[in-house]
């Protein structure tokens, strides 16, 4: 006669008011080794959550100080060979967002080494800035930098004759946003050199004329130049007789 499959059920023994059956939880191979056994405190199972590492180890998962799972994106070639990566996700504007609003994937843009993500500058109220809605821009009190106001005078500088006006770069200092400033009663030739001392180069030449005396070479924030670099302005006197010849050194060092 076959087997019958019948099934009865478990009852314990009478624990106070309650009947019930304590179900302990073991390792299968080692069912009464301590470490195989899952512990229960403060009405709580705790529970190593296990997974495999790049080479298929197994590694307990951390949580951090308040019980998130940490996410580690630093790079390691020891520790973190596969780092997590997610993107940044953008809320759509709204004056309340919520998580239901954040549908906007934020993009880049790569040019030769540099990896960039995308920004657009917008008016406080989200409009786009265009020529016909310009960002408005306003002077500030405050100088990047150290201001440089150097002035030059030779006097009864002969016919035909010159002066070097030099204004050498303060040491670690970046000499920019460069105005020369020159002046005579009669007739001058005024020329711009930079560089280091021995091998500056000539960037700017300037002549006056009757109706304007005045030569104003503005190089703006193009030309940069470097600690110790010189600035010369060779002054030449193109008129009959001898004359005084003027002249500034403007900029920013910073």
């Amino acid at each position: 006669m076959a087997d019958q499959d019948t099934s009865l059920p478990v009852r314990s023994e009478a624990d106070g008011n309650d009947e019930r059956v304590h179900v302990k939880i073991v390792d299968y191979a080692a069912p009464d080794t301590v470490d195989n056994q899952m512990e229960v405190s403060e009405k709580l199972a705790h529970i190593r959550n296990f997974g495999e590492d790049p080479s298929g180890t197994k590694t307990a998962q951390v949580l951090s100080e308040e019980g998130f799972t940490n996410s580690q994106g630093d790079y390691d070639v020891t520790n973190n060979t596969r780092p997590s990566s997610s993107g940044i996700i953008v809320h759509d504007r709204t004056a309340t967002p919520d998580e239901t609003d954040q549908n906007i994937r934020a993009t880049g843009v790569t040019n030769g080494t540099v990896h960039a993500q995308d920004t657009a500058i917008h008016l406080s109220d989200g409009s786009e800035v265009s020529l016909a809605n310009p960002l408005p821009v306003f002077p500030t009190t405050t100088s990047p930098g150290d201001g440089v106001v150097d002035y030059d005078a030779a006097t009864a500088v002969a016919k035909g004759a010159s002066s070097t006006h030099t204004y050498i770069v303060t040491a670690l200092k970046t000499l920019s946003a460069l105005k020369i400033w020159c002046s005579a009663s009669g007739k001058m030739k005024v020329e711009v050199k930079v560089g280091p001392t021995g091998s500056t180069v000539t960037k700017f030449v300037g002549f006056n004329s009757t109706s304007n005396p005045n030569i104003c070479i503005d190089i703006k924030a193009e030309l940069e130049i470097a600690a110790g670099d010189l600035v010369e302005v060779i002054k030449t006197n193109r008129d009959l007789q001898a004359q005084d010849l003027y002249s500034t050194i403007q900029g920013i060092e910073y």
